[in-house]
């Protein structure tokens, strides 16, 4: 056995939970009379043998090899205690019945086989986009940005988001945070995620978007805004309150509101509110947290609600910030939209108003607004400013008819039994009679009066409009609000986010800013399936056959793609025929083709904890973070 020059090596001490080797410098402390440690580095990591924990080897860094000669050609051991053992490298590794490794425990340790396929498409997919961008702005320190997106992909794929299973799917999945987080550390980032935090995200998100929208110069920019209720069981949240559960669940809510870019269906802005807060009532702080972001500063922008946003004071609102806008109106009695509807009725039955694209009659209103630009709380409104606006009215007459057919053979059901054996009838049945009909000694007869009026205006839409003068492309503008739909969609049902599953209201915070960030990712995802759909039917390839809601299928193949990851690199495994397909669905390069070496262990220098040291691995510098 060769004889081994020792090199003289420094005292060390171990750190981060005993899986670091670390030199420190200390002084004596003459008032307290004993020595005071100053300063720690890290110089090298301790891994187990065989999964002893009474035997590690010490991976030094290589500057700690190259100022201590002899190292690079020795192995180097430290059992319980702090005893070091030196063995040559060069000496059969056959196994010495002291625990030591058949071969190179580097090799042992650092070779892992991960799930590396839909990882790598949502890398790509986020890098690409103004999230991953926004991400690494906002969030640079201790790797932050990186955890962020380990916990949306692990959403995402798991298409849950309770966080207990986490640590065992990033034991066998490549993500861009590679250490596994454990619920405490998961906690602990979500508590660290402020609203200042979240605000610095949204506005470096808000400076993304617009950067990516003057690349696009050509048209109107539309952005459908809409808010959902996510239900809770907690008694801790201060946001949960009792409200209108859009979902018809018995409990109390957060309500998430979204700002959607409905040509990718990308959330660009989210917050959340009270769970008793009405919609109408969300549109002022809105416009105005945009407004300050810096989101709305753009002039082709267009603002797309629905009926809960709709009113007179939001139209004031948004044209004294002077932004363009499209509302569903309300079509009743005795408001605006429902004074337009019955001043039109009769061009509204024309049929030579009738469009053969929309198949609906189609009334074009020009109204000159008025609003006052700068009102004073508690004075009366003068209105002396004005804007020009178009109220499209649109009517379906299948609409009208479906519902006059319903309310017939209901009545026609429902008269016999309320004359002969009203009792049989209950409270709701004999409501709906009394609604419709004449009560006389008893007997119920129908007044066409009552059934008329209020189904005069059912199958009519109203959509009123700062910006666009036709009709057809308000209305088709309006339909691709469904994006916003989609987006939620994607939240509650394909995410499974309909719950928060956070008791702690530091992390609420935290976790929706997660789960938005995934619901972006994946909304994205989505629209790129969509638009290599589109293309597949118009006949332009001959590639995978796919639906929109194939997403799920899509990344559980793509999960199937495995890659080897080594101390010094990965490589995936072979890509061929339809599976290579699959990158091209989602508009990704192959990984085959991007081969590099990526940094998979970085050390930290100094008094390290498990969450300042970042071993976070970068595929192939696809997302700069």
């Amino acid at each position: 056995m060769a004889v081994l020059e020792i090199p003289d090596l420094p005292p060390f001490v171990t750190n981060g939970r005993g899986r670091y080797l670390c030199t420190y410098e200390s002084h004596w402390d003459s008032a307290l009379k004993q020595p005071r440690r100053t300063s720690t580095r890290t110089v090298g990591k301790l891994i187990p043998v065989k999964g002893r924990d009474d035997l590690m080897e010490v991976l030094f860094k290589d500057e700690f090899i190259d100022s201590h000669p002899g190292l690079d050609h020795m192995r180097v051991f430290r059992r319980k205690g702090g005893k070091l053992e030196f063995k040559p490298r060069e000496e059969d590794e056959a196994g010495d019945g002291d625990g030591l490794p058949a071969f190179t425990l580097e090799q042992r340790v650092a070779v892992r086989k991960l799930h590396g396929g839909a990882t790598w498409a949502l890398n790509c997919i986020a890098a690409d986009s103004p999230i991953g961008r926004a991400l690494s702005r906002a969030f640079p320190r201790h790797a932050l940005d990186r955890k962020i997106l380990s916990l949306a992909y692990y959403i995402i794929l798991r298409g849950n988001n309770a966080m207990y299973r986490y640590t065992e799917f990033a034991e066998s999945t490549w993500l861009p945070y590679r250490r596994p987080l454990t619920g405490s550390a998961i906690s602990r980032i979500f508590k660290g995620i402020s609203h200042d935090d979240v605000e610095a995200f949204l506005r470096h998100l808000s400076r993304e978007f617009r950067k990516s929208c003057r690349e696009d110069a050509e048209g109107r920019l539309f952005l459908a805004l809409d808010s959902t209720s996510i239900s809770s069981y907690s008694q801790e949240l201060p946001q949960v309150e009792w409200g209108r559960n859009k979902d018809l669940v018995e409990l109390p809510q957060v309500n998430v509101l979204l700002v959607v870019d409905q040509k990718t269906g990308s959330p660009v802005y989210f917050r959340s509110f009270d769970g008793n807060v009405p919609d109408s009532s969300t549109i002022r702080n809105t416009i105005a947290d945009c407004t300050r972001m810096g989101l709305l500063d753009n002039p082709r922008f267009v603002l797309v609600s629905d009926k809960g946003y709709a009113s007179v004071s939001n139209i004031d609102d948004c044209l004294r910030g002077d932004l363009d806008f499209i509302f569903n109106m309300r079509a009743r009695a005795g408001g605006i939209a429902g004074q337009l509807a019955s001043e039109n009725y009769s061009r509204l039955l024309d049929w030579n108003r009738r469009d053969p694209f929309l198949r609906q009659t189609v009334v074009t209103v020009p109204l000159q607004w008025k609003y006052d630009s700068f009102p004073v709380r508690g004075k009366r409104q003068l209105k002396r400013d004005s804007r020009q606006v178009w109220a499209h009215i649109y009517y379906d007459h299948h609409i009208h008819d479906d519902a006059v057919n319903i309310v017939e053979e209901n009545l026609t059901a429902m008269i016999p039994m309320y004359n002969n054996a009203p009792d049989a009838l209950s409270p709701a049945r004999r409501s709906y009679v009394e609604r419709y009909c004449d009560i006389s000694a008893g007997r119920a007869s129908v007044n066409m009066r009552k059934v008329s009026d209020p189904l005069k205006l059912t199958g009519v839409r109203i959509l009123i409009s700062s910006a666009i003068s036709d009709p057809v492309e308000c209305c088709r503008a309006y339909e691709e609000r469904s994006h916003v739909e989609a987006a939620f969609n994607t939240l509650k049902s394909r995410l499974r986010c309909n719950r928060n599953r956070v008791c702690d209201p530091g992390c609420l915070e935290g976790k929706l800013l997660v789960e938005m960030i995934a619901t972006a990712i994946a909304s994205m995802a989505r629209s790129r399936i969509a638009d290599y759909g589109k293309i597949q039917s118009g006949g332009a390839g001959n590639g995978c056959a796919v639906r929109l809601d194939s997403d799920i299928r899509l990344f559980d193949k793509l999960n199937n793609i495995m890659m080897t990851s080594f101390r010094d690199g990965w490589y995936f495994d072979e890509i061929a025929g339809k599976r290579r397909e699959l990158f091209s669905v989602l508009n990704v390069p192959v990984p085959d083709k991007q081969q590099a070496a990526a940094e998979c262990d970085q050390y930290a220098d100094g008094a390290d904890d498990a969450e300042g040291v970042e071993e976070a691995g970068n595929i192939s510098g696809q997302l700069d973070l």
